[in-house]
């Protein structure tokens, strides 16, 4: 593991959903053209500038808040992380205080290294890793909304306490992800992690 990049800021292995994936694809260009200008960006505009480039209604960009991109991001880190290449979702930061969520011991060092990385030269793998995951959640059975619902009350009463108070309050958004698929620890640990860091 490269030494300026936290432990913490290498997701584990988890299903990828078809959200997760095609919003993988909508958030590479846009992270592109952040790290070309050698800037950085904030989850909101990066929301924001994801809708510009995806005006389609139906795309799941438009289901997304700001401060849940935390699980889309990982799924880029599932990408780059295992192949030793640099971290591109550090140029994503918080509105506050201007830095990334995750732990890096060194974000300037970091960013650095992104922009200095050949991009070009990776995205037809970033392409092909795309379409296995794709593949990959196509054998995904998603739940309907009342098995969402059991999943997610179940998964609560079963882990009391363990979580972060202010989850509660991400009740839909955790049954909109079960219902495409997602993992229930996957989506508590993301979102818990989101909470401690805006906490």
């Amino acid at each position: 593991m490269p030494p300026f990049v936290s432990e913490s800021a290498i997701p584990r292995q988890r299903p990828v959903t078809r959200d997760d994936e095609t919003l993988v694809r909508a958030i590479y260009p846009v992270l592109m053209d952040v790290v070309r200008r050698k800037s950085s960006i904030t989850y909101t505009n990066l929301v924001l500038a994801v809708r510009e480039r995806c005006p389609e209604p139906e795309h799941p960009i438009y289901r997304q808040k700001p401060r849940h991109l935390g699980r889309r991001l990982e799924t880029l880190r599932l990408f780059t992380a295992p192949r030793g290449y640099p971290d591109m979702t550090c140029v994503v930061v918080t509105g506050g205080t201007g830095l990334p969520p995750e732990a890096y011991d060194d974000p300037a060092s970091e960013a650095a290294k992104v922009a200095a990385f050949e991009w070009p030269a990776v995205e037809e793998e970033l392409a092909l890793q795309c379409d296995d995951w794709r593949r990959e959640a196509a054998s995904i059975v998603p739940l309907e909304e009342a098995g969402a619902v059991a999943v997610m009350a179940k998964f609560c009463r079963d882990n009391p306490g363990v979580y972060e108070p202010g989850i509660s309050a991400f009740r839909k958004e955790i049954i909109a992800e079960l219902m495409a698929g997602a993992n229930v620890v996957d989506i508590f640990a993301v979102l818990n992690r989101e909470l401690r860091a805006a906490g």
